[in-house]
Parts: C-alpha cells; structure tokens; sequence
C-alpha cells in the first residue's frame, strides 16, 4: 500500500470519528440539558444558555481534529494523483 493511500485512509478515520464524536457527544448532552429543565420545573434563561454552551464545547474541540482529516484527506489524494501522473509519464517514454 502506497503512503499517500495510507495518509489519505487516516485522513477519513479522524474526519469521520470527529465529526461522530462531536455531534453524538453534543445530541447526548442537549438531551440531559433537557431533562435538566424538565425536572427543574421552571424556566431560567440563563440556565438555558449555560447549558447550551456547555453541549457545544464538545463540537468546538472535535472542529480542529476534523480540519486535520480533511487536510490529510487533500494532501493524500494530491500526492497519489501527482504519482500517479509520474507514473504514467514514465510508462510512455
């Protein structure tokens, strides 16, 4: 296996995950956000707006680790097909 199928092959699986980690991470802590404000019985606005970023600060750590896979993901694919042209070039000679 070539090293650019190799960074590209890793670029997907941090992409991936993150963006897995993150929106689960945050769907599940809305939902206990919610259950939260049920059980309170009342509505505080800035409970509301405490808990909201507490849920999103998963999603703001896994953003930089899914920036990562996608530039892993690029330079991958950039290198196989710049080999892949060298390839060819030299097949022709």
């Amino acid at each position: 296996m070539r090293i650019s199928k190799k960074v590209i092959t890793t670029g997907i699986i941090i992409f991936v995950s993150s963006i897995i980690i993150g929106t689960s991470g945050t769907v599940i802590t809305m939902i206990q956000s919610f259950y939260k404000i049920i059980e309170s019985k009342e509505i505080n606005k800035s409970e509301i707006a405490k808990n909201a970023t507490e849920n999103l600060e998963l999603t703001i750590i896994c953003i930089p680790f899914a920036f990562i896979g996608i530039c892993l993901i690029t330079g991958g694919l950039i290198a196989y097909f710049a080999n892949k042209s060298k390839e060819v070039a030299e097949s022709n000679n």
